[in-house]
C-alpha cells in the first residue's frame, strides 16, 4: 500500500519509509508541507489526483487535490511537469558526458540509460499515461500509440540497450540484484558511523533501501514480472532500483576515505571500495555494462542527446495536438 504524508516538521524535501504492518507493506512517500500547502508542486500532481484521503483535519489535501483535478490536463500544467521530466533528463544526460570525458565508460552509460526514463515520463504526461516505475515499458508503449509516435518508444528502448533478453537470462539478472542489494545493505550496517553522519536526506534514502521487506517486495515484484513474461519491464525496473543503492554506496566510500563524491565517477568508485562483496561486478552485468567499446558508449551519448532534442523540439506542438 502506497500512503502520501506531509511532514510539517520543517524538512525541505522528499523521502521515503518502509513498514509492515499486520503483514501489509506500506510504502510511505513523505513530502514537505510546502509542496501543497502553499503553490501545490507539480511534483505531486499524479499522486494527489489519484489518492484517496484518509486523514486531513484541516482539509489541506482536499484543498491541493481540488486544484490538481480542475488544472492536471491543462496544457500549462502539462508544459510545467513535462520541463521537469526533460530538465532531468538532461541533467542525468550532463553526468553521462562528464563521466565519458573522464573515460569512466560504466557510469557514461549508465547516467545515458536513465536520462530516458524521465524521457519516457514525457511522453507518457502528454499522452495522459499514469506514471509508475513498475510499468513503465507498458506506459511507454502506451504512451507511443495514443501520440501515434511508436518511433519514439522504440527508440527510447532501443537506446537502453534493452533487446535479446530471455526469461532465463533476466531470472540470473534477478539473483545478481538480490545479491547486489544484500551486498550493498550489509555495506551500510558495517559503515553505520560514517552513514550517520551524511546528510539529513541521504541518511534517509539509505535508512529506506536497507529495510529487508522493502527488498521482499521489490525481488516479488520482479518475479511476478518475469512470470509474466514482461522481461523487459523486469528489467528496467531492477535497473531502476539498482541505481539509487549504487549512489549511497558510493557516498558512503567517499565519505570513509574523506574524498568529494561526484556523480561522474560513480562506478569508478565504487570499483574503488576495496570490498570483496561482488557490488560492481554485479552490477556491471545487471545493468549491461560489461563489455564496452569508447567509440560506441560516445555514439550511444550522442544518440540520447539527439533523442531528448527531438522530444524537446516536438513537446509543445504535442501538447497542443494532444491536450488542447
Amino acid at each position: 500500500m502506497d500512503l502520501l504524508v506531509v511532514d510539517r516538521s520543517g524538512v525541505d524535501f522528499e523521502y521515503r519509509e518502509f513498514l509492515v504492518r499486520d503483514e501489509v507493506g506500506l510504502d510511505l512517500d513523505w513530502i514537505p508541507w510546502g509542496w501543497v500547502g502553499e503553490v501545490v508542486s507539480p511534483e505531486v500532481d499524479q499522486r494527489l489526483r489519484e489518492s484517496v484521503i484518509l486523514y486531513d483535519p484541516d482539509g489541506l489535501l482536499e484543498r491541493a487535490r481540488g486544484f490538481v483535478s480542475r488544472n492536471f490536463r491543462k496544457p500549462g500544467r502539462v508544459e510545467v511537469r513535462t520541463e521537469g521530466y526533460l530538465t532531468m533528463a538532461e541533467m542525468y544526460l550532463s553526468r553521462a558526458s562528464s563521466a565519458y570525458t573522464r573515460r569512466d565508460l560504466g557510469t557514461a552509460v549508465l547516467y545515458a540509460d536513465t536520462s530516458l526514463m524521465p524521457l519516457g515520463y514525457t511522453l507518457m504526461d502528454v499522452a495522459g499515461i499514469p506514471i509508475t516505475r513498475g510499468s513503465f515499458v507498458w506506459g511507454l508503449r502506451r504512451a507511443g500509440e495514443r501520440l501515434r509516435r511508436l518511433d519514439l518508444y522504440r527508440e527510447i528502448l532501443v537506446g537502453a540497450r534493452l533487446s535479446k533478453l530471455s526469461a532465463r537470462g533476466v531470472r540470473d539478472l534477478r539473483g545478481l540484484f538480490s545479491g547486489i542489494w544484500r551486498g550493498v545493505v550489509e555495506f551500510f550496517m558495517e559503515n553505520w558511523f560514517v552513514v550517520e553522519g551524511l546528510h539529513d536526506r541521504l541518511r534517509r534514502d539509505i535508512s529506506y533501501l536497507s529495510d529487508t521487506a522493502l527488498r521482499g517486495m521489490v525481488l516479488a515484484r520482479v518475479d511476478e514480472m518475469v512470470g509474466g513474461h514482461a522481461l523487459v519491464e523486469a528489467t528496467v525496473y531492477m535497473r531502476s532500483w539498482l541505481l539509487p543503492l549504487l549512489e549511497g554506496y558510493a557516498w558512503v566510500v567517499a565519505v570513509r576515505r574523506g574524498d568529494k563524491f561526484d556523480y561522474p565517477s560513480l562506478l569508478r568508485v565504487v570499483g574503488g571500495s576495496g570490498e570483496g562483496n561482488g557490488v560492481l561486478d554485479g552490477s556491471l552485468l545487471v545493468l549491461g555494462l560489461d563489455s564496452l567499446e569508447e567509440v560506441e558508449v560516445g555514439r550511444g551519448i550522442d544518440g540520447v542527446r539527439s533523442l531528448i532534442e527531438r522530444v524537446r523540439g516536438d513537446r509543445r506542438g504535442l501538447i497542443r495536438g494532444f491536450v488542447g
